[in-house]
């Protein structure tokens, strides 16, 4: 197998994310004390019932929501409930019906 690509020391092309916790607000906690690590290259599944928090999770991952708990490092970036969630640049129509409508 590859070995990890470093920067300044730092390995770069991983995920990792440690002890995260979310819930919006005055509501019940919908994520607590989610970890793991995903090396440079490896897929991860993430699975579970309707409403188990998979896409709060993925927003998280992406800062479209800051977690309450935890961190997230991505290479040599690491961010959490002090880092600013971040704001969409655009919007892309979506016509679920009938998709050749689409310019």
């Amino acid at each position: 197998s590859e070995a990890p690509r470093t920067m300044g020391g730092v390995m770069t092309g991983h995920l990792v994310a440690e002890g995260l916790g979310w819930s919006p607000r005055g509501g019940a906690r919908i994520l607590q004390d989610v970890s793991f690590t995903v090396a440079r290259a490896e897929v991860l599944a993430i699975c579970g019932a309707n409403g188990a928090g998979k896409s709060t999770l993925l927003r998280m991952l992406y800062r479209y929501l800051r977690p309450d708990a935890g961190r997230v490092t991505l290479g040599a970036m690491t961010f959490g409930r002090s880092a600013p969630a971040l704001q969409p640049a655009g919007w892309l129509p979506c016509c679920r019906n009938n998709p050749q409508t689409l310019p």
